[in-house]
Order: C-alpha cells, then structure tokens, then sequence
C-alpha cells in the first residue's frame, strides 16, 4: 500500500501455495492480493513503488529446492558467489568483531589475529571438502554464514560473558566449526 519493499530469504523453503500467492503481486504493476487468511476480503492494490526481492541458497544445500519455474521466471536473477578472497574476509572479520579487538584493525597484532581468523576459516573448508565428516558421515559445510555465527558467538562471549577476545574466539569457534563433526 505504501510502495515498500520487502526481502523475503530462502523463498525457495516456503511452501508451493505461498509461492503462488505471490504470483499475482508478480504479474503486473497494477497487480493485486486479498489477503483472505487474515479475512480480508477487499484486494490490496499494488503501491507503483512497492518492489519485492526474493533471496535464496542454490538447490544444491541440504534441505533446499529450486524455485518452481513460473515462479523463477519473475524475478530477475543475480548469482553471489561464496566470498574466498583473504583481503574481503579479513575485511568481513574485523567488521563483525568491531571493538572486540580492543584497539585499531589495523595494528600488528589485531591484523594477525583477524589474518588467522581467515586462514583458519580457508583450511577449515579445505580439510571439509577432503578428509573432515560430520556425526551422519557426510563432508560438512562451512559457508561464510559459518563464519559470522563464529564471529557473532565470540563477540557475545566478549561482550555478555567478559571473555577475553583470545577463548572467547576458541568457544565461538568450538562451537561452530568442531560441533557438528564425528
């Protein structure tokens, strides 16, 4: 009603009926819904400036499927591929541990505990893809949503428990990365 825009992620988990719900706002810029479920029974007509984005994992994760193709054929498609590049991670690393590091980014030692930060996270998806297996005996995953739920359990530690930024590191990591493996 307003022109707003809205981000739905991992669309292609949502049931087939949610999906075609959204076709009719899909169609055309003068598209409707009635949202009946919440009984309305008048349509909501389509804001000119209303703009609809759909995020998603490729099919090939565990647990996911592509999109229908009446439905894919609506969107517009951008492929991201997974950040490897050392300079963007450690980027990506010192963003997400911010004031954890207790002092500037860019000094010697921070830049080398966010430097093994990286390395750790790269030969931790090398050793994934060649000998490591997880608790149902298959290769695990570690993506860059790996990575950050590391960062973001470390910084909790840091901030919520008053670990130093050194095990709070090793427990988000533990936790994350050495987890779910056999």
């Amino acid at each position: 009603r307003e022109g707003n825009w809205i981000l739905l992620d991992e669309c292609n988990l949502a049931s087939s009926e949610t999906l075609q719900r959204l076709c009719g706002l899909l169609d055309d810029s003068t598209s409707s819904i009635t949202l009946t479920e919440r009984g309305d029974s008048v349509a909501v007509e389509r804001h000119p400036d209303f703009r609809l984005f759909a995020a998603m994992n490729p099919a090939t994760d565990a647990g996911k499927k592509d999109l229908p193709p009446s439905i894919r054929a609506r969107f517009t498609e951008l492929y991201v591929d997974e950040v490897l590049d050392p300079s963007e991670l450690q980027v990506i690393v010192a963003r997400y541990l911010g004031n954890c590091l207790g002092g500037a980014i860019d000094n010697a030692e921070n830049s080398e505990l966010v430097g093994n930060i990286v390395a750790f996270y790269l030969k931790s998806r090398d050793l994934a893809e060649r000998v490591l297996v997880d608790g149902s005996g298959q290769k695990p995953r570690y993506t860059l949503r790996s990575l950050t739920r590391a960062l973001l359990a470390s910084k909790r530690f840091v901030e919520e428990q008053k670990m130093g930024i050194r095990r709070a590191l090793v427990e988000g990591f533990e936790m994350t990365f050495q987890g779910s493996l056999d």
